[in-house]
């Protein structure tokens, strides 16, 4: 076999067949790279696209890196932290007693309705 400019793919893996025909018909390779070109350059088009059609509402804001009161890291949302503090109110409420065997657990119609207007305030 006479060597030809396509046998540093036999390094990569490529059967001995595979580059035989890449070196008698070079132009196989040529139109993958155009198509390869052709589709990356497609996606960035529609990404383009995408991106320019975005109605305001649907951009991210921007928001500032500044931490004032109430922005600290980590720092929950009010409305996370009233539903934070209805849950420990109710588990308080409870008299868990774990020495004893436990029985089934039942609600009361306030806590559910509780949760319910926290989960959907939140």
């Amino acid at each position: 076999m006479a060597p030809g400019q396509f046998d540093w793919f036999l390094k990569i893996g490529a059967t001995p067949e595979a580059v035989a025909v890449l070196n008698d018909q070079p132009i196989l390779f040529t139109i993958l790279l155009i198509a390869l070109v052709a589709i990356i350059l497609e996606c960035t088009l529609l990404w383009y696209i995408h991106h320019a059609t975005l109605k305001p509402e649907q951009m991210k804001k921007k928001t500032d890196k500044k931490e004032g009161p109430g922005q600290e890291i980590g720092a929950a949302q009010p409305s996370m932290l009233l539903l934070l503090s209805a849950l420990d109110g109710i588990v308080a409420r409870r008299d868990l007693d774990f020495s004893q065997p436990s029985e089934p657990f039942e609600h009361s119609s306030g806590d559910a309705s509780q949760l319910h207007a926290m989960a959907i305030a939140f």
